[in-house]
């Protein structure tokens, strides 16, 4: 009866792995497994030496020498790698949201963190198969913040955000402008039946990401207005809604405030707009 002799042989080899400017060079770990079976009279050889260069040149090699019955596995655990996002641009005193996604190996847990950025600036996500893992990347721009704030942010698959096994990071600038007022579009005319009831649709165009408020700032109690949000795509809309009695035929004017950050006690910037209201018996 023949008797085998198994031989398991794992070598740890850290290579640098070549990043961009939003990946910096990381250890990676790649882990090789070979497993021989073998008679009595085969003697599997093997040689190994650490590969390890900055430059991204391996300096020695790891060899293996065995009859080709023998098998081999081997198991790759590396880094997670991001998808990247670039800069960020938007204006003060707005409200962001961008999405983050990452790839990783077969069993790994993915979580996205910050590694620097200002505190007004959170990352959160986590993910595993099927890829991509999912993140993403919120910040609240204060008043008066313009300027440009260096962001990084890391995925990792071991370890901790300050003290990652298996990880990558992109960095990044946030670049903050400063506001432009929000220009208001309404119908100037609106005809409609006493006791009756009327929508009409309020645009605003203004930068995108700010947090747009409306508000009637003068005219009848049955004129009211709707539609505060993030304008994300850079355009929102509200909606005015008149309801007069009927008995209050006449001609009305209603002001529209609309501000893009702040109160309207002390906007960051605001825009009105008169609409006459014509209520007809």
């Amino acid at each position: 009866m023949k008797k085998f002799l198994f031989f398991t042989v794992v070598i740890f080899v850290l290579l640098f792995a070549g990043c961009s400017k939003e990946s910096p060079s990381v250890p990676q770990l790649i882990v090789v497994t070979a497993s021989y079976t073998v008679t009595p009279t085969q003697t599997p050889t093997f040689t190994s030496t650490e590969i390890m260069s900055p430059t991204n040149t391996p300096t020695d090699t790891t060899t293996f020498t065995a009859t080709p019955t023998h098998t081999a596995t081997i198991d790759i655990a590396f880094n997670p790698q991001i998808t990247p996002i670039g800069d960020i641009n938007v204006v003060e005193a707005a409200y962001m949201s961008v999405s983050l996604s990452a790839s990783g190996h077969s069993g790994q847990l993915l979580v996205f963190c910050k590694s620097q950025g200002p505190a007004w600036v959170t990352v959160a996500g986590s993910g595993t198969e099927p890829w991509p893992a999912a993140g993403v990347l919120m910040l609240s721009s204060p008043q008066g913040s313009t300027g440009t704030y260096p962001c990084a942010y890391r995925v990792i698959a071991s370890g901790t955000c300050e003290a990652p096994g298996n990880y990558d990071e992109e960095t990044l600038d946030v670049n903050i402008y400063a506001n432009t007022a929000p220009v208001l579009s309404a119908p100037s005319v609106i005809t409609m039946n006493a006791g009756g009831t009327n929508d009409s649709q309020v645009q605003v165009d203004d930068d995108p990401w700010q947090v747009i408020s409306f508000e009637i700032y003068s005219g009848p109690s049955w004129a009211e207005i709707s539609g505060d949000g993030i304008n994300s795509a850079g355009t929102i809309y509200g909606d005015l809604h008149l309801a007069p009695g009927a008995s209050d035929s006449g001609t009305y004017n209603v002001t529209v405030r609309v501000i893009d950050g702040g109160t309207f006690a002390s906007p960051l910037s605001m825009t009105s707009i008169v609409i006459t209201v014509v209520v007809v018996p």
